[in-house]
């Protein structure tokens, strides 16, 4: 690879985690803000550890930030009443909760979580 084509290629991955950071971790939209297609960005991503070490990071801090604003929306809406937008937070963010954990904790603790789903709210579980 020549060197201006290593330039070109090292600027259009820094555009892409920009994008990456920008879109919270969605590669389609990141993608088109970088001008490149989506494939490009999974060869990258599967060639280059350092550009998925950098992608893994953006991911879990979009996960943090968009988990802040869940958490807001689900106290919202089981002091209103509404179940179902309850279980549904529950199985999408507290499915992938040991992996996150396994990512931003140093010392690797096995988490293991037992959760009931809500059915109602005069169910006596809660």
């Amino acid at each position: 690879m020549s060197k201006s084509t290593f330039m070109q290629t090292f600027a259009k991955k820094e555009a892409m985690i920009k994008a990456l950071q920008a879109n919270y971790g969605r590669i389609s939209k990141a993608a088109d803000t970088a001008q490149i297609t989506r494939q490009t960005h999974y060869n990258w991503y599967k060639e280059d550890e350092e550009y998925r070490r950098r992608v893994d990071n953006i991911k879990y801090e979009a996960f943090d930030a968009f988990g802040d604003l869940v958490f807001d929306v689900v106290i919202k809406k089981l002091n209103e009443g509404n179940t179902a937008v309850v279980n549904r937070c529950f199985q999408t963010m507290f499915g992938r909760w040991p992996e996150h954990m396994e990512m931003t904790n140093p010392y690797k603790a096995v988490i293991v979580a037992k959760y009931n789903y809500v059915d109602k709210p005069e169910d006596e579980r809660l």
